[in-house]
């Protein structure tokens, strides 16, 4: 496994055994939940519960992108949007970390989106805002200044500016 990608401190076998066990157990709940949300059928409060209480092995595994989509997803959808929006902003700050702060392409400018359109349901102009503006650059940077996303991303700003 290596060195610690934070820390880069040598990974002890136990502690390679351990975190792979981990993984395997979120990643098997994280299949779980995933089924139940994408089939029809209700969601109900134990799946609410385990998905709120489940966690990535670290704060900037492949896993903690999963989790904080699906967490803020659903919490959205509960209309819990402080909660929601903190989910959001972990996912882009652990995709920064494992990507680059500066790597651009449709998944970041879509998340940052997001959480304009969640920061400005809950009232936050100002956050949606600043959102919506990394998002215009994100789309820009990935597909060029014409691009149809970039172009509804500069839309949103407009109508941030407008409003306020």
């Amino acid at each position: 496994m290596g060195s610690c990608t934070v820390c880069e401190e040598e990974i002890s076998p136990s502690f390679q055994a351990s975190l792979l066990i981990r993984e395997e157990m979120v990643q098997e709940n994280m299949n779980y939940v995933d089924r139940v949300l994408d089939s029809d059928l209700p969601v109900v409060d134990d799946i609410t519960n385990m998905l709120r209480t489940l966690e990535p092995p670290s704060l900037t595994h492949g896993l903690a992108l999963q989790i904080y989509a699906t967490k803020s997803e659903l919490l959205e959808q509960l209309n819990e949007l402080a909660t929601a929006i903190d989910m959001q902003r972990r996912w882009i700050d652990c995709r920064s970390h494992l990507l680059g702060e500066d790597y651009f392409d449709e998944q970041t400018g879509f998340a940052l989106e997001r959480l304009g359109d969640m920061m400005g349901k809950a009232g936050d102009e100002k956050g949606a805002l600043k959102a919506y503006q990394k998002a215009v650059v994100a789309f820009q940077t990935y597909r060029g200044s014409s691009s149809s996303y970039a172009k509804c991303a500069m839309n949103k700003v407009a109508s941030v500016q407008n409003s306020s």
